[in-house]
């Protein structure tokens, strides 16, 4: 209960600092929500994603984030997985407006 308590305190925290994030169309919109390696193909240069079941509203940085999570933070990710997570991750522009990652990054583990 007390670890509990914790977490929920931490997540309230989180979330309270997201919605004083910007919601202005250049930074905020529907995102997949799931992008990790076995939701997406890479076909030479171009990238086709698919399993949207997951797609919400947010920050477009969520997505990055998550992507970020599956490529870097996960051990058992396989190497082929982590190095299409890494080419989808080269290829996005990062705009300031959609930092900061932290954030999104943390919601990773709530």
């Amino acid at each position: 209960p007390g670890r509990e308590a914790a977490v929920l305190n931490a997540s309230d925290r989180l979330m309270s600092t997201l919605s004083d994030l910007p919601q202005t169309e250049d930074c905020y919109g529907l995102i997949h929500s799931d992008a990790h390696a076995g939701n997406f193909l890479v076909d030479g240069d171009q990238l086709t994603f698919f399993d949207f079941d997951d797609s919400l509203y947010a920050w477009f940085g969520y997505d990055l984030a998550t992507i970020l999570f599956g490529a870097v933070l996960q051990p058992w990710v396989n190497d082929s997985d982590r190095e299409r997570n890494k080419k989808v991750l080269h290829e996005r522009a990062c705009r300031p407006k959609w930092l900061p990652f932290h954030h999104y990054i943390l919601l990773q583990f709530l």
